[in-house]
């Protein structure tokens, strides 16, 4: 039987009037509609009031059609919120609790479901997750920071690959993400890291790095990042493009080059970082913006900021 989550909606039938705003895919572009309130349809379901939802490039590759998703599903996958409702399941989570939210969850049948593309996201007043993604936040972090989670532990990932601090290594990529996991990197006790801009990467000799972060995921960035890798060294994907990419696999074997992808560390990890003050994070964090603001970023209407995250304030 297929999961609860594979339907096209997270709401059922409401159980009273009560309507939210939303920002939802159609064929025609981003849309910000009105829709029910999802309510509980599993024991484990929870229902949180979205505080803060942060904009991620992957939401305007999905409002724009770039990545194929089903027309009428709400967007959003970075945020944070309050618990309003929850499941009959026992569980840590409660009523009024703050928490943040993993968007990616198996459906039981050997599928990955992500927030905002499978199943109806963030961008909305409402939210239905299953409690096994919910984590509690501590009071002293400001709800952008909170919102801001995600990346953070997109980023931790990296330590999951054999890089080590001792290792000469390289970011490829001058972009948010790519800033992001240098600071983290330079709490975790990396002082040998270069950030490269692709217009740089010749300066560099070959075979110079143990170790490059890709965060530009190009074919020709593919290219540089393989010149500059010395034999045997580690190549981490981080960056998640909606096309496919070429690599030069020939050039890959000959330098015996070891490829790891990095996607998430665990967010009671992301969280302890961010309550830790380890890295500084408030030049990265942008302003709030309003249902119909946000409809024209992810439309491609405005344009997007490169430097800063940006956030949906319902």
């Amino acid at each position: 039987m297929l999961s609860d989550y594979q339907l096209l909606s997270c709401t059922s039938l409401p159980t009273d009037n009560s309507r939210m705003q939303a920002i939802v895919t159609s064929t025609a572009g981003p849309m910000l509609v009105e829709r029910d309130i999802p309510q509980i349809q599993q024991p484990d379901d929870v229902i949180i009031s979205v505080s803060l939802a942060g904009l991620c490039r992957t939401d305007s590759y999905l409002a724009q059609g770039l990545i194929p998703c089903t027309p009428g599903r709400v967007l959003g996958h970075e945020f944070c919120g309050m618990v309003h409702t929850k499941g009959s399941a026992d569980s840590h989570i409660q009523i009024g609790a703050r928490v943040g939210v993993m968007p990616i969850f198996p459906d039981g049948i050997g599928n990955i479901l992500s927030l905002g593309k499978d199943v109806d996201g963030a961008f909305a007043e409402f939210i239905r997750v299953p409690a096994s993604l919910v984590y509690t936040l501590p009071e002293t972090l400001s709800d952008k920071e909170a919102a801001y989670l995600e990346p953070v532990a997109a980023s931790l990932a990296v330590m999951s690959t054999p890089i080590q601090p001792s290792m000469y290594g390289a970011i490829y990529g001058d972009n948010r993400i790519g800033e992001l996991t240098r600071r983290i990197l330079s709490s975790q006790g990396f002082s040998k890291l270069d950030v490269l801009l692709p217009e740089q990467e010749i300066s560099a000799p070959n075979s110079h790095y143990d170790f490059v972060i890709e965060t530009s995921a190009t074919a020709n960035a593919f290219d540089a990042m393989i010149t500059l890798l010395r034999p045997k060294g580690i190549l981490v994907l981080k960056s998640r493009p909606y096309a496919s990419v070429p690599l030069q696999l020939t050039r890959i074997v000959q330098k015996e080059l070891q490829i790891f992808g990095a996607h998430y560390a665990n967010f009671g990890a992301a969280i302890a970082l961010l309550d830790a003050r380890s890295i500084q994070l408030d030049d990265l964090l942008g302003d709030s913006f309003s249902f119909e603001e946000i409809t024209s970023f992810l439309g491609g209407k405005k344009m997007l900021p490169e430097n800063k995250k940006i956030f949906l304030k319902p």
